[in-house]
């Protein structure tokens, strides 16, 4: 049996990319975004059963990476 969690966490991106980075967090399942402002500070909130929110956890990590080799930032910056 999976519990039921709700988690949250504050991102930051370039004032640039905010929209679009928005919009890909909330095109995941159980992912919204509350709260954002213009200069790309906004808090994610994540719900689901501990599989569905380990596997947006890791979808959204892995869309960062691939996001961050196309426009060239270091992969721990």
């Amino acid at each position: 049996m999976n519990d039921y969690h709700v988690s949250s966490l504050v991102v930051y991106v370039s004032a640039e990319h905010a929209e679009s980075v928005k919009k890909t967090i909330e095109s995941l399942e159980g992912a919204e975004v509350p709260v954002s402002n213009e200069v790309g500070k906004m808090v994610v909130v994540l719900e689901g059963d501990s599989k569905d929110v380990g596997r947006t956890l890791r979808q959204n990590q892995n869309n960062t990476r691939r996001n961050n080799r196309h426009s060239g930032v270091p992969p721990n910056g």
